[in-house]
């Protein structure tokens, strides 16, 4: 499936792939960034546009967020609890040589 959002900066396509087994849902999505993009423009941005939606999406409320890594890749950690389940979401801001910036 593929959403168009908007960010401040742009609008950019996201890429959602879903799984539902009997006890979890998993879900895997990337958006691919212009070329004119820089990193220090849409890396804060692109997180916090990223948790914003999802929490309005969900209607699910902020537990924690953290800021992680994976190597040099900058990423966000998001605890989100909504109705009685918790939802654990890990964002990657990832530089790619064909697409200049990916949030996975």
């Amino acid at each position: 499936m593929t959403k168009l959002i908007n960010l401040q900066l742009t609008q950019v396509d996201m890429n959602i792939y879903a799984l539902d087994t009997p006890i979890a849902k998993y879900m895997v999505s990337y958006t691919d960034f212009p070329r004119s993009s820089s990193e220090a423009d849409i890396i804060e941005l692109a997180f916090d546009n990223g948790r914003d939606r999802e929490l309005a999406t969900i209607k699910g409320y902020l537990v924690s967020e953290k800021k992680i890594s994976m190597g040099n890749i900058p990423g966000r950690e998001l605890l989100i609890e909504v109705s009685a389940h918790q939802i654990r979401q890990r964002l990657y801001l990832v530089r790619t040589y064909a697409v200049e910036i990916e949030l996975y």
